[in-house]
């Protein structure tokens, strides 16, 4: 629920108890949902609907405002997608998540943002448009927080 330079969607595969701080998705495409939710693109909308009124620059996404976010149909997804999506998972899911400036660099984050862009067919300028992007949110809704 509450976020600040990093972007998570944790997987829960020990079915730890979820809480008012953490919300779980129920679906029947879960790994395609964690795909897409985990994506830098999808950084764009928690930034736009989030709530940014925390101190320190904090943003709060309620269950409401995750209801806006975007999710593409499973049948968009080839089974090299989601062999791809499996891989990044894999990768990612060793070692921590790092602040958004740093995390778009890394080539598992590349790698699970690819397999997105790849399905939206976006060019290479696109794809480097939507890092631009989100760098560009974040850092000015914590900028503005350290500036009142």
């Amino acid at each position: 629920m509450i976020h600040n330079d990093r972007h998570c969607a944790f997987w829960n595969q020990s079915g730890v108890a979820v809480d008012h701080n953490l919300f779980e998705i129920i679906c029947d495409f879960p790994f395609v949902a964690w795909g897409f939710l985990a994506t830098t693109l999808q950084l764009i909308t928690r930034e736009l609907y989030g709530r940014s009124n925390l101190g320190e620059g904090a943003l709060k996404t309620e269950g409401i405002d995750i209801l806006r976010f975007y999710l593409l149909q499973p049948t968009a997804f080839s089974e090299s997608h989601i062999r791809r999506l499996r891989e990044a998972f894999d990768s990612l899911a060793k070692r921590p998540t790092l602040s958004v400036e740093t995390e778009i660099y890394q080539p598992d984050r590349r790698a699970l943002d690819d397999v997105l862009f790849d399905v939206l067919g976006l060019t290479p300028g696109e794809r480097e448009a939507v890092y631009e992007a989100v760098v560009n949110l974040v850092r000015a809704r914590l900028e503005k927080a350290r500036s009142v």
